[in-house]
């Protein structure tokens, strides 16, 4: 061959090799990208998980002082029929009025956290469904970004082989 052409086949096998190596990174950068996103799937998952535990101590608390609440409005209720004076009946009334209201607008806020679980739960069946679907495509996907990369990396080898044969 002349020197030209000799010239000419090795510019010509390095523009493939910087190709095959621009793909090989492209496909690698995809696979992380996979990777990232599989992990967002299941940190969204876990944090909505982590919602609902936490929901549900917060009404675990409420029920009980929502419980200590009755209590005190019981005992109350059994001083006011032992009270025999006016302003002491009043002032126990407005104590008993007190604490009713106070254990109503805790059980308000504990059907609106029950309710809110229950849709949180919902949510969480549908998010799971969802994520396992999209796993299944990201792994198919990252399997076939690491066929190709390893196909590349073949052709890689083979170029490289035809580079060191026309470059003697």
């Amino acid at each position: 061959k002349t020197l030209w052409k000799q010239l000419k086949d090795l510019v010509e096998c390095d523009q493939k090799i910087a190709s095959i190596n621009d793909e090989i990174l492209t496909a690698q950068k995809g696979i992380e990208r996979d990777h990232s996103s599989e992990n967002k799937g299941e940190r969204i998952l876990k944090e909505k998980q982590q919602l609902v535990y936490n929901l549900q101590k917060d009404i675990n608390l409420k029920e009980l002082t929502t419980k200590e609440l009755k209590e005190k409005e019981d005992h109350k209720r059994t001083q006011l029929e032992t009270v025999k004076d006016q302003k002491a009946y009043m002032a126990f009334e407005t104590e008993i009025a007190h604490l009713s209201k106070e254990r109503a607008a805790l059980e308000e806020e504990i059907l609106k956290q029950w309710n809110a679980i229950d849709n949180l739960k919902k949510e969480l069946e549908d998010l799971k469904g969802d994520t396992v679907k999209q796993e299944e495509l990201l792994h198919h996907d990252m399997q076939i970004k690491q066929e190709n990369i390893t196909n590349l990396q073949a052709k890689l080898v083979e170029l490289k082989q035809h580079r060191t044969v026309a470059f003697s």
